[in-house]
């Protein structure tokens, strides 16, 4: 198997006899097995095709390190696997003739027609012969073909995602904004000018909720913070504060009278408070009575009004399924609701009576154990000598003092 001279090098016939004695003294055991470049044993069983290198890797002797994947202990970063997907998708050919058993659609040889994500044309590939798509690339690093994914990389959502395609959309949604914007704001200026005739009837106005309110929504606010020179031309008019075109700015300035969550206690060792949920789960101030207190956390409601009842009927629901006392999806909570609560209150009526059935019949069977009444009501008499007037008052009493021994025992 292991060769005594140079792989590249023809033996002759004493060296063929040579390596042939070697490789069945080392299969015989009399041998110890021929050792790699990193010391690791190599059978001396395996073919000479499988241990021997190739010669265009440079190397000769026997070894099984060509055998082993080099990628398979390399760690591949989010940069490396993205660096990858996209280097493969930089890798697709295009055809320029259909092939047999490809898409009909698109032209792909990835995918079927029923597979095609692309809009239908009018004039399929296999027709038209035009415009054939590019077949997918498909680089599975997760596989550990490429090497092994550090901790962010494995759990990467957005791994293989190219952004091009969601800027095009994007790009498009800014164009169709900014002809609105504009379409607007020429439509704004027309009424500015045609209700600067007829203004002075509205202008004496002070009243805060005109006919004039209902025409603005947030979305004309919006649109209104990009136009603000129209906006200005447009108060100005009304030589002052009031009237119903003060409505416009009068929604930027609007002060939001509920306090906020974190603002509600600013001790820094308060309960937390979430930014990204937007979540205070404990109580910021536990110490206020629960009558005082306006905000007691946003656990609280999970613990007020029927969410335990609703909690324990879909916990009795999931206990009967898995027991099988009911098939699976028979009863449920949010379809019957009515049915899944009546059956949770027979089976806690049963289960408190079989209860008390079974606490009776063992006080039958045992006896119950009950505290022991004091020794004046057992014995109806006692060794203190107590002396009684005529009418009944308690005249002397000798209380029986025990003396105490001076051994810790005695005690």
């Amino acid at each position: 198997m292991s060769s005594v001279v140079a792989s590249t090098e023809r033996l002759n016939t004493a060296d063929l006899r040579k390596k042939k004695d070697l490789d069945e003294a080392r299969k015989n055991g009399t041998l110890p097995p021929e050792k790699d470049a990193d010391g690791n044993l190599i059978n001396p069983h395996n073919p000479d095709y499988i241990s021997k290198r190739p010669w265009y890797l440079g190397e000769s002797g026997s070894s099984l390190t060509h055998q082993i994947n080099p990628k398979k202990n390399q760690v591949l970063s989010m940069a490396d696997a993205d660096s990858l997907n996209i280097r493969a998708l930089k890798q697709t050919l295009h055809r320029k003739k259909f092939t047999k058993g490809a898409c009909t659609n698109c032209g792909a040889t990835t995918h079927k027609a029923v597979e095609c994500v692309e809009r239908p044309r009018k004039v399929g590939a296999w027709k038209s012969n035009k415009n054939l798509a590019a077949d997918e690339v498909i680089v599975d690093v997760r596989s550990g073909r490429y090497g092994k994914l550090t901790f962010d990389a494995k759990r990467d959502a957005w791994l293989g995602y190219n952004a091009d395609e969601h800027q095009a959309t994007v790009d498009r949604f800014e164009k169709m904004e900014q002809v609105r914007k504009t379409k607007r704001i020429q439509e704004m200026n027309k009424d500015g000018t045609t209700a600067h005739h007829d203004g002075d009837s509205g202008a004496d106005s002070d009243s805060d909720g005109g006919g004039d309110d209902d025409e603005f929504s947030d979305e004309e606010e919006f649109v209104d913070k990009d136009g603000g020179r129209v906006i200005a031309k447009r108060v100005s008019r009304q030589g002052g504060v009031g009237g119903a075109q003060m409505m416009i700015t009068a929604r930027n300035l609007r002060i939001r009278e509920d306090t906020a969550k974190y603002l509600r206690n600013l001790n820094p060792n308060s309960a937390f408070y979430d930014p990204k949920t937007r979540s205070m789960r404990d109580n910021p101030n536990p110490d206020l009575n629960v009558d005082e207190a306006t905000f007691q956390g946003d656990n609280f409601v999970r613990h007020s009004g029927d969410a335990v009842k609703l909690a324990k009927t879909q916990l009795f629901a999931w206990e009967a399924a898995e027991k099988g006392v009911i098939q699976d999806g028979e009863l449920h909570p949010q379809a019957t609701p009515s049915a899944a609560e009546f059956m949770r209150q027979q089976y806690e009526a049963k289960k408190i009576k079989l209860q008390h059935d079974k606490r009776t019949a063992m006080l039958e069977k045992y006896g119950e154990q009950t505290p022991a009444p004091p020794k004046e009501l057992l014995l109806a008499a006692s060794e203190a000598y107590v002396e009684y007037a005529r009418d009944g008052r308690v005249v002397r009493i000798d209380v029986v003092v025990c003396w105490l021994g001076m051994h810790a025992y005695s005690s």
